[in-house]
């Protein structure tokens, strides 16, 4: 990629967008001045300023790394390319273009357009460039190669129409107004010290710990995230908190897929309750179930290859999942992998997968309505019969005395 680019390559390319589809480009530079323009009309009295909105979509969208084609409510369009190289150089901005012709009956009913006369603002549109959405896309991924000597694909481009602009506008303006809040009252964020010692304790299944640093108070208060809904406050608060826990119990070792699980069960339990007073209890126990999956984890030692092997067999439980298989995804032979599972765990690896996928049937058959054949089906079972020899041979009962014996 380059790391840097001239100003007589800016302009080249300014003039080469502007030669190819007779639009107006300009170069606006770090210090919100327009450098270099080419344009394609004479100025208009249709009450827009496109010198100050030029610089507005600019800095606006100056941060991203990434072309953008912005759609503004007057259905202009506008191609940004920022040029960072170490910082922010400037933008290149191309436009107003439109993607398809505007008529004069889109012009009357458009209550945005205001009504000093519609003749020269229909004038105005009929001059403005119209190029296919395909070819905008095309040319922006052709400039951003030029310039950083990198591929961008389409669908990397940011599509907005201008909803990035007004958040953007309006996070910064909540931003500055909670920063003052907070200061004229002398109340302040907690710190992440209590935060970083819950993640290494669940990191590390320390439960013993972790029991203390739940009952320290945070030194700072808790953000408001919702602030006309104190129950969607908590419930987005603690959320928040079951990410942390996740991601630690990730670290720690448990599975991404065995993590994932617990997560979207707690947000799904958390998403039902409607009252706050429910949710003293189970704060606390949130991170206890996740260092207590990384205690479990650590009980068995297994080596990562070892845990990448059950975390996929967790994953693919319903289809024909092999070692063979295993070992293509790991791109690992199978005899090496067959030997190092079996060391550690125990048992073989084909015998772990038909021991998971009995635990599995026996849900299936206590917790739903499906059949024994669909169960076995389901799971990929070759047939009935194999089933219900390999469910016998893990619970010393048939499926059907099985399920006839929990439903009592």
């Amino acid at each position: 990629m380059n790391d840097n680019i001239s100003l007589d390559k800016i302009k080249y390319l300014c003039n080469l967008t502007f030669n190819t589809f007779n639009t107006s480009v300009c170069y606006i530079s770090n210090k919100n001045n327009i450098l270099y323009s080419v344009k394609n009309m004479s100025p208009t009295d249709i009450s827009i300023d496109f010198d100050n909105l030029l610089i507005k979509l600019s800095m606006s969208y100056c941060t991203l790394n990434i072309p953008i084609l912005v759609t503004t409510k007057h259905d202009f369009k506008f191609i940004i390319i920022n040029l960072i190289f170490k910082e922010y150089v400037g933008s290149i901005v191309i436009g107003p273009i439109l993607s398809s012709p505007i008529d004069k009956n889109y012009i009357y009913n458009n209550n945005y357009i205001s009504n000093i006369d519609k003749n020269l603002i229909y004038k105005y549109y009929s001059e403005i460039p119209v190029i296919e959405i395909s070819t905008i896309l095309n040319w922006i991924s052709l400039l951003f190669f030029s310039i950083y000597n990198s591929p961008m694909y389409n669908d990397y481009i940011l599509k907005d129409d201008n909803s990035y602009l007004d958040i953007n506008f309006k996070v910064k303006n909540t931003y500055k107004t909670l920063l003052t809040t907070n200061r004229q009252n002398t109340t302040h964020h907690h710190s992440n010290k209590l935060i970083r010692c819950i993640y290494n304790d669940i990191k590390t299944g320390n439960i013993d710990k972790l029991l203390l640093d739940l009952k320290s108070k945070p030194d700072g208060e808790l953000g408001t995230v919702v602030k006309s809904n104190d129950l969607r406050n908590r419930k987005n608060l603690i959320i928040a908190l079951i990410t942390l826990c996740t991601q630690a119990s990730i670290d720690g070792g448990v599975s991404c897929e065995d993590a994932f699980t617990l997560s979207d069960s707690f947000i799904q339990n958390i998403e039902e309750i409607n009252n706050i007073s429910s949710f003293i209890t189970i704060e606390s126990k949130i991170p206890i179930a996740f260092a207590a999956k990384v205690k479990e984890v650590q009980k068995f030692n297994y080596s990562k290859i070892t845990y990448t092997c059950i975390d996929i067999i967790l994953k693919h439980l319903y289809e024909d999942i092999s070692l063979l298989k295993i070992s293509k995804m790991l791109n690992l032979s199978p005899p090496y992998i067959s030997s190092k599972f079996k060391k550690e765990v125990k048992i073989s690896l084909s015998e772990y997968i038909l021991k998971c996928k009995i635990d599995e049937a026996k849900y299936l058959l206590t917790h739903t309505n499906y059949s024994i054949l669909e169960v076995s089906t389901l799971l990929c079972f070759h047939d009935q019969s194999y089933f219900t020899k390999t469910f016998k041979r893990f619970t010393g009962i048939t499926p059907k005395k099985y399920t006839s014996k929990t439903s009592i």
